[in-house]
Parts: C-alpha cells; structure tokens; sequence
C-alpha cells in the first residue's frame, strides 16, 4: 500500500466510519489488519493520530510488535540498517532477522555481506543450514561432508526435521542407507511407521521360527526370569542365540523339556549361529521362552577348608518383542504390558527376575506410535522409564539384578564400553546405581556384544564368544541357585 492510498482509506475512515473504511479497503484487496500494521508501521502516514487503541478497535485484537515486524518482514518493508538494528537488540528479533537475511542472502551487495559477516549475523554454516532448508543443498551430496563436523551436524538435524516431517522418500532413504548417514533400525523404524518399504536389504537366508512355537509360550515355576527388553531390531534375538551357544560350547547346556517348544526354540538358534545366519524378527505381541537347567560349582568353607559343590540354578529365558516392549511407555498401570506377557511374567508368577536391556550402539531414539500419530523419544529416557515403570507396578521386588548390554559394538568407533556408558547412558547409569544403592540385594552391570567378525557383502558373520563370555560369567553369579 502506498501513502497516497493509504490516505484516502484514512478519508473514508473520518467520513463513514469502520463500515465505509472496510468497503473501500475491500475494493482494493486490502485488509483492515494490514491498513492497521501500515498505520502503526509508518505514523507519519496517519500524521501521528493513529495508536494501539485505534489498532485494537479496528482490528479487535491486541496489538503485537512482534507480530508487526514479522508481517513487514513478509512484505519486505525493512530497511537493511533497520534490520540490523533489530537484530542487534536481541530476542525475538535476532532470530527472526537472521532468518530473512539468510533467504534474501542474493539480495544483498557485496559489502551489505561483509557487513553481515563483520556482525556475526551470517557464516559458512549458517548460510549452509539455510541451504540446506531450501534444497539448495542436494540431498545426494550430503555424504561429501562427513568430514566437516559442523556442517555433518548441521545435515544430521536437517534430516531428523524431515524425519519428524515424515517427509523422506524412498531414494533419499536409500541413499542414507548406502551411505550410513541414518542407522539402519531408524531406518526400518520410519518405513515402519510410514508404512513404506525399508531400502534395508534383508539379510540372506534369515531363520524364520516355526508359527506353531510362538502359541501358548510356557513360563515354567520356580526359576529365575531372564527377560530381554529392547527397542525392535535391538538384538535381543541374537543375543539370546549368542548365550545357548556359548552355553553349548562350554558343556552347560541342558534343556528342560518340560517345555519342549523352547528346547526346539533354542535347538534352532544354536543351529543360526553355527551357521552365520540371523533369526526374523519376533512378532509383535508374542514372546518365546525356553527353560535352562544351569549348572554351577560354588565353593563353601569347612573344617579342611573350602569345598567344591555343583548346584542346580534353573532359569527361563524370556525373549519380549520390541512392540510389545513399546506398548509400556505412557502407561500408568499394568495394561502397558500385552496381556499375555502380563499374565505369564507378572501376574502369575513370584519368580526372581534378572532384567537384560539390549541397547544398540546406533540407537539414539525409539520410534513409537501412539494414538495420536508415531513419536521419537530419547532411547536412554525409555530404558530409564521402564525401570520406574517396574517400581510403579510394584514388581521391582522380584528383581536380583538388571544389566545393560550394548549390541552391536562391531560397529561403536568412539572408544570402550565406559566411554560409551558415560557418553550416551550416564543418566541411565545412576537410575542404575541409585537402585542398587537402595536395595542392596539387586546387581547391576554393563556389558558389550557383538556376535563377531561380520561379513557385510551377505550380511552373515563369523560368531565370537568373546562378548559372551564375560555376560556368561556374570549371569551365574546372580542367578539364584537351589541345593
């Protein structure tokens, strides 16, 4: 709007009121809000007579600075030495400045740039991040700045915007597979979610589990409970392998067949691992159990000294999927759990549990999805919640010791397991160690696992029991055993 027209609308306003100003505004496509801003904008214009009373009277709404330096933004009303020095005089408007500076950037002459540069208004990444904002930046380029921690970083936020977006097609994706700039459970778990098919290869000749196993799982009595918990593709499934077979491998390995599906469970995993092959992923919903009647030799003190006893410490080793895990968070009571890992694991059994959390070395957050659409939460927030879920249902009591393991190290590069622990599970560590602290006949602990040397050409492995060994060790010396 120019002032000339502006001051025949004033015109109207004096000789016909609010009815005749909007009339006349309304034939020359101008709103009542905007000849408002422009009065308020340019006070010369209404000769000074025009103030935020006139504003809320014409408008009915309360007037905003804010509002009306964004609004003459948009219409590009700012001078450059004006735009300066509001950003100069902080928040909200430096942000807002910086923003509009950044998509006009073209606009300006080479030294309004050096200007711009002198006051740290822009940089190469801030110019980089507007870029990347406005697809000047090809996503297929992206891999060309991994060397470049500012910019990597800036290109790490971009994406998790899309992904909250859920605006990721299927090349880009691919393209973050093949170039590993997005772990691939973020991956699956986004397609998963968005119901679109994961660039993810699966790997070859997985295991699939006999349908008939997963029906009426038997959670045997009098046994200690070891329950995997994890986020979908954590691992769990392949840990669970990794254990039998080190079980195997050291001659203590002896199924109770009274629940004979897990002895076919575990016969089958054992066989995956000798072969280099990974299992399917648990179903949601279900769970599968098998019962292990370890051996252990204790030592106790008499007369001659110390004596070497082989007692019985029987077990059930509890695998529950990821969704069903999931299904937890946001849960005030028991109905979190699916009722049929409700009734076998809670409800109807007092058995001592040793809880195991899988924690992938690329997992930052978990996908979830709700009722009000899917949402990413903070993965050590998770771990952390399910414990506090655990006390509020009052089953913490059962508990004899909880571990951490984190799957998949053959892929942590930053350092060794303490490092990894105080990087991205230091909280989770003191919920840890504040637990034991107050019940002192609960373990704690924190391992790695890897299932060995992986081939990524047909994604098979060559199995190590390395990892397993040292959780082996630990595992008999919690378990309560029976004379």
């Amino acid at each position: 709007m120019e002032e000339q027209i502006f001051r025949q609308a004033t015109q109207k306003l004096a000789s016909g009121g609010k009815a005749e100003l909007e009339n006349y505004l309304n034939s020359i496509g101008v709103s009542i809000i905007d000849y408002s801003r422009y009065a308020m904008a340019y006070p010369s214009w209404a000769d000074g007579r025009f103030n935020e009373i006139h504003y809320k009277q014409l408008t009915a709404q309360d007037f905003d600075a804010k509002n009306l330096f964004e609004w003459k933004l948009t219409k590009n009303l700012t001078s450059f030495d004006a735009l300066i020095t509001h950003w100069e005089s902080g928040e909200p408007y430096t942000s807002l400045v910086s923003s509009y500076i950044l998509n006009n950037l073209n606009t300006y002459g080479d030294s309004q740039k050096r200007q711009l540069e002198e006051r740290g208004i822009i940089n190469s990444n801030s110019i980089f991040k507007n870029d990347l904002k406005n697809g000047v930046i090809p996503f297929y380029t992206f891999h060309q700045y991994k060397e470049d921690s500012a910019k990597y970083q800036l290109i790490q936020e971009h994406i998790e915007f899309k992904i909250g977006l859920r605006a990721i097609p299927y090349e880009e994706l691919k393209y973050f597979y093949e170039y590993k700039l997005i772990p691939e459970n973020k991956i699956n778990d986004y397609c998963l979610v968005n119901g679109i098919k994961s660039p993810v290869p699966v790997p070859n000749e997985m295991v699939a589990i006999p349908n008939d196993l997963w029906t009426n799982p038997v959670v045997m009595l009098n046994r200690t409970d070891c329950v995997l918990i994890g986020n979908t593709q954590a691992g769990k499934t392949m840990f669970l392998a990794s254990l039998i077979k080190y079980c195997e491998s050291i001659g203590n390995l002896s199924y109770n067949t009274m629940n004979n599906k897990g002895s076919v469970y575990g016969n089958i995993l054992t066989n995956a691992i000798t072969n280099g092959r990974l299992i399917n992923y648990t179903p949601p919903e279900e769970f599968l159990t098998l019962a292990l009647d370890f051996r252990i030799e204790v030592s106790s003190k008499n007369l001659w000294g110390r004596n070497q006893t082989i007692v019985k410490a029987p077990i059930n080793l509890i695998e529950l999927s990821g969704e069903a895990f999931k299904r937890t968070f946001s849960s005030y009571d028991e109905s979190g759990i699916p009722t049929n890992i409700r009734e076998a694991i809670f409800n109807t059994n007092n058995n001592p549990k040793v809880y195991i959390f899988t924690i992938p070395v690329n997992e930052q957050e978990i996908m979830i999805q709700t009722s009000s659409g899917p949402m990413s939460v903070n993965a050590q927030g998770f771990y952390n919640f399910f414990i506090d879920y655990l006390q509020k249902i009052g089953k913490m009591k059962e508990v004899v010791a909880l571990a951490l393991v984190f799957t998949k190290w053959d892929l942590y590069r930053d350092g060794d397991k303490h490092h990894f622990l105080n990087e991205r599970c230091l909280n989770l560590k003191n919920t840890l160690q504040n637990l034991v602290n107050q019940n002192k006949n609960i373990k704690a602990a924190y391992f790695t696992h890897s299932l060995g040397k992986v081939n990524d050409t047909n994604r098979s492995y060559t199995y190590d029991s390395a990892d397993m060994a040292e959780i082996y060790n630990w595992l008999m010396q919690v378990i309560p055993y029976q004379k």
